[in-house]
C-alpha cells in the first residue's frame, strides 16, 4: 500500500545486505518505481495518464510547447528522484499539472458554451 513502502524497500534492502541503505531508510530514486510499488500496475497506470494527457489536449501551440518543456522536465526528475516524497515535489508538480488542466478545462468550457 501507498503508507507502507519505506518499511518494505527498508527490509528489501536488509534482506540484500545493504545495511546503510536500510540504515538511511532510503526511497527509491524513482517515482515510477515508488508509485508502482506503493499504488501498484493499476495505479502506475493512472499516473502516467495523469502526466501524459495533457499533451493530447487541445492547446494552443505556446501552451502545447510550454507543457511539453514541463513533461520533460518532470519524466527526468521523476526518473532520477522520487519527487512525490517531499513537499516541495508535490507543490510543484501539483501546482503545475493542476495550472495546465485549469487552462485546457477553461477552454473547454468557452466550446460548449458556443
Amino acid at each position: 500500500g501507498t503508507g507502507d513502502v519505506s518499511s518494505v524497500l527498508t527490509k528489501q534492502y536488509q534482506e540484500k545486505e545493504f545495511y546503510l541503505l536500510a540504515k538511511k531508510h532510503l526511497n527509491s530514486h524513482n517515482q515510477f518505481i515508488q508509485t508502482l510499488i506503493g499504488s501498484g500496475f493499476i495505479g502506475l497506470l493512472y499516473f502516467l495518464t495523469l502526466i501524459t494527457l495533457p499533451l493530447f489536449k487541445q492547446f494552443l501551440p505556446a501552451q502545447k510547447l510550454i507543457y511539453s518543456l514541463f513533461f520533460i522536465l518532470i519524466v527526468f526528475n521523476f526518473m532520477t528522484e522520487s519527487m512525490l516524497e517531499r513537499q516541495s515535489g508535490v507543490v510543484f508538480f501539483s501546482f503545475f499539472i493542476t495550472l495546465f488542466y485549469g487552462i485546457n478545462n477553461k477552454k473547454e468550457s468557452k466550446i460548449l458554451k458556443v
